[in-house]
């Protein structure tokens, strides 16, 4: 009798929030069976801290390209390792009381986006607007962290499996609650159809 080993109907979906310094990376596996959250891991990484941070480039180029450069080289060595079926990213919108930040999360997402078609090219980047991402979860669109981290708690599919949400910094908690908007908008619905 042929049986079928767990793992093959488990998929993980990783949610980012961008960022050229402190990038928040989210792991949500997902029983594909049930639609049921399995797991969410979550953590900040900064770019000058990684061992990919390359101090030549950040002295001849510039210290952002160099960060930006070991964000890169981290999320592919990240998806080389989950293997992630769907990866979102919360993208930027353009503030105009704050119209310096738009230009940089622009190219934190294209490096999201080389590092995402190194490790398959034929994977796409969902974008997902952040109010999209606060209604998810069930939060206002200008909520602060404790009040995601608040409305997260409340979702009883979320469990988190390395530790508490409320430990968590603002940079994970926005890519948990990224990953669960694209659990909720992609792939609910398609376990759902079947």
């Amino acid at each position: 009798m042929f049986t079928c080993h767990p793992e093959q109907y488990k998929v993980k979906v990783i949610g980012i929030d961008p960022g050229t310094e402190t990038l928040g990376v989210c792991i949500m596996d997902i029983d594909l069976n049930t639609g049921i959250i399995l797991g969410t891991r979550a953590n900040t990484f900064v770019g000058s801290k990684l061992p990919f941070y390359d101090k030549q480039i950040a002295t001849y180029v510039s210290p952002k390209t160099a960060r930006l450069k070991a964000h890169e080289e981290n999320l592919y060595s990240l998806f080389t390792f989950e293997r992630p079926l769907i990866v979102a990213s919360e993208f930027p919108f353009f503030n105009p009381r704050m119209p310096h930040a738009y230009g940089p999360l622009v190219e934190t997402i294209n490096t999201i986006n080389v590092a995402l078609s190194r490790y398959d090219s034929c994977n796409k980047l969902y974008g997902i607007d952040p109010s999209s991402v606060k209604n998810a979860v069930g939060a206002k669109g200008n909520a602060k962290k404790e009040v995601m981290a608040e409305q997260l708690l409340t979702l009883e599919n979320i469990l988190l499996s390395d530790r508490p949400l409320r430990e968590l910094d603002e940079h994970s908690v926005d890519a948990v609650a990224v990953a669960y908007s694209a659990y909720k908008n992609l792939v609910l619905p398609t376990i759902r159809s079947f």
